[in-house]
């Protein structure tokens, strides 16, 4: 059996695994299960993929940083000066690995053709980001009433609101599997990243949130795995034809 094949198992048993602990609650064993299996992820994608993006190896390793890090200072009360540096840190390094994910969407097209090309949608998306990142962020900063958490929540949600964006953009612009599949795992992103928020308020249905989450972060880092392996459309400019002398 080829080792990728090997790796792609462990992945789906690990996958099953972190579901089960989300299911008893084992929040710390769960992290700690993601940051696993992203390691051996990003190890399937160097095997496999031989023209290998930076901006994505960036994304998947910063990532994976970040999840060890949340894994390792789970019981750690980390703070300076009445700032939480834990939550700062590590949900600055999940900011920046979207940050790389979204450079790489962004080389996938012509910003100014697409703009230009299909300026109605273009605008329609913007508002459309502009609304969702205000809804979340003005829902989860009037339960907080920390100054740093909140400027994160709002970093945060924004990056991944205009991810999303971009993503449409790139499946407009492209109109190919490859941007289809990632516009798929950008938009599982935020539903899973909305999931999460609710999971602070609605202390009662925790488990399924944790459970819907965790789903949604699998099949989203499936997908970006799979659009990985396939190559961009490329944009064939096709020359006039030369006139024919009578």
């Amino acid at each position: 059996m080829k080792l990728s094949k090997i790796l792609g198992l462990i992945l789906l048993l690990l996958s099953i695994l972190l579901l089960s602990l989300e299911l008893n609650n084992l929040e710390q064993s769960a992290i700690g299960v993601k940051a696993i299996a992203m390691c051996l992820l990003i190890l399937l994608y160097t095997i496999v993929v031989v023209k290998r993006n930076k901006f994505f190896m960036l994304f998947l390793l910063t990532f994976t940083v970040a999840l060890c890090l949340d894994y390792f200072s789970y019981d750690v009360v980390w703070s300076y000066n009445q700032i939480d540096v834990y939550y700062v840190v590590c949900n600055g390094l999940y900011v920046l690995a979207y940050i790389f994910l979204t450079l790489r969407i962004f080389y996938l097209i012509n910003v100014i053709k697409s703009t230009t090309k299909y300026p109605i949608q273009t605008l329609s998306l913007m508002f459309l980001g502009v609304f969702v990142v205000y809804m979340i962020t003005d829902l989860t900063t009037s339960n907080s009433d920390s100054v740093d958490v909140n400027i994160v929540q709002i970093i945060y949600i924004t990056v991944i609101v205009f991810m999303m964006c971009l993503s449409v953009m790139n499946y407009i612009y492209n109109d190919s599997k490859k941007s289809m599949i990632l516009l798929s795992g950008t938009v599982m992103i935020v539903f899973s990243e909305v999931i999460q928020m609710a999971y602070y308020f609605l202390t009662d249905l925790q488990n399924a949130l944790n459970i819907i989450y965790s789903f949604l972060t699998i099949t989203a880092f499936a997908m970006f795995y799979f659009q990985s392996k396939l190559q961009p459309k490329q944009h064939v400019l096709v020359e006039p034809l030369e006139s024919v002398e009578a």
